[in-house]
């Protein structure tokens, strides 16, 4: 988000970085909805900063109609203007948080609406007791998240497929040269208050549905092979649709009224889930193939070594070798006995711990396998193994083919 630097457009007004940021958003977009979307505001929000801004400035920047809106000449004018403020100050923010961000590991995931991806993230943040690692969730429509993806905006997606979705989905998965690894197989459930009219029943058939307005999530495309939930009919074989943004306003319709939705059956701690229950779908062919997707290529292994990185981290142990060679711990120093004329040192560096479990064991540890590997490749190039005793350090796992002395050859 932009920060809050006023920048004087005229004479006596002032227009923020960030309301000028919203203008560049609607104009892109074509609409106040999609862009509010997209800006992850409420459209009620995103009108109220464009109005500011026409009176601050007393011009009128969009025509709007029922189609949308279009910028006026003066709009047209303002946006020449605003572009390159809003761009540099994007590109001071990159250059400032990339100068900040060496030596960090990160993680971005975009997800569907999934309650059990919220639960499943919050149990991962308590897995990672580094400091430098960046991981983030973001919640979104179906389109949006294989979008990210390919992008490189997020290194894992999540989404399911369905009998009726999956052919079409994979054909835009493999358009895009990503790929979709199931983790799990779900039948649908349908959700719904503990007071409404199913509630007692022990499943129910989707024709039951059609006569309650049933509640989904926005999609930025109108194709319904997108969809979040778990639809086993069309959208207007229901009585009402209601279209909502964000979980915690369908769970809160939900829990007034008579609204049903369909999904995996998760309730989340925290969004009514006491005023919520869930029933099965009675003869559910459409089962939900939930699964993460990602590129093609080096993305799965470079994601598992991220994982791996911060739930166990790696390490590379290494072996001094040699009379009187040996190394010791002195704070956060590693000192070295290496048969010079004087003590070899290294220090620890950001996101790698030393350990010295015995004189002649080295242990190098962290979360990132790049720089765990070159920093054990430092401390072994202090003295590598010399090939007719082996003296040095080596890796635990080397093995050193021995050369025959000059005297090993005579008869």
């Amino acid at each position: 988000m932009f920060p809050e630097h006023r920048v004087f457009v005229k004479e006596g007004t002032t227009v923020t970085l960030l309301q000028m940021s919203y203008i560049i958003e609607v104009e892109r977009c074509g609409s106040i909805n999609r862009a509010a979307q997209s800006l992850f505001i409420s459209q009620s929000a995103l009108s109220t900063a464009i109005a500011e801004v026409e009176k601050e400035l007393g011009i009128t920047v969009f025509h709007r109609t029922n189609r949308g809106v279009s910028l006026t000449d003066d709009g047209r004018s303002l946006i020449t203007m605003i572009t390159p403020l809003v761009e540099g100050s994007r590109k001071i923010s990159l250059y400032y948080s990339e100068q900040n961000a060496e030596d960090r590991v990160r993680l971005s995931i975009s997800s569907q609406r999934y309650p059990f991806c919220a639960q499943a993230f919050v149990e991962f943040l308590h897995l990672i007791n580094e400091p430098r690692v960046d991981v983030s969730l973001k919640e979104t429509d179906m389109s949006s998240v294989i979008n990210e993806v390919s992008s490189r905006q997020s290194e894992l997606g999540i989404m399911f497929v369905s009998n009726m979705t999956e052919h079409f989905i994979r054909h835009i998965l493999d358009e895009k040269h990503l790929e979709f690894f199931e983790l799990s197989t779900i039948k649908p459930q349908v959700y719904m208050r503990k007071e409404h009219p199913l509630a007692k029943e022990r499943s129910v058939r989707i024709e039951q549905l059609f006569d309650f307005p049933y509640v989904m999530f926005t999609q930025v495309e109108a194709n319904m092979n997108y969809a979040e939930e778990a639809i086993a009919g069309k959208a207007s074989d229901f009585a009402r649709v209601v279209y909502v943004n964000d979980r915690a306003t369908i769970y809160n319709i939900m829990a007034h009224t008579d609204c049903v939705s369909t999904g995996s059956g998760v309730l989340p701690v925290g969004y009514g889930d006491d005023r919520l229950i869930s029933v099965p779908l009675a003869d559910a062919e459409n089962e939900m193939r939930i699964g993460y997707i990602h590129l093609r290529g080096l993305t799965r292994s470079l994601i598992h070594d991220m994982v791996v990185g911060v739930t166990d981290g790696f390490k590379k142990e290494l072996e001094i070798n040699g009379v009187g060679y040996k190394a010791s711990k002195e704070g956060n120093k590693l000192v070295m006995n290496l048969g010079y004329s004087h003590l070899v040192t290294m220090e620890e560096i950001d996101g790698i711990t030393i350990d010295v479990p015995a004189p002649n064991k080295v242990v190098i540890n962290g979360i990132d396998k790049q720089k765990v590997g070159q920093f054990a490749a430092n401390v072994r190039g202090k003295r590598p193994p010399e090939p007719y005793k082996g003296k040095g350090i080596k890796y635990a796992t080397e093995t050193i083919r021995h050369k025959e002395g000059k005297a090993g050859g005579k008869k």
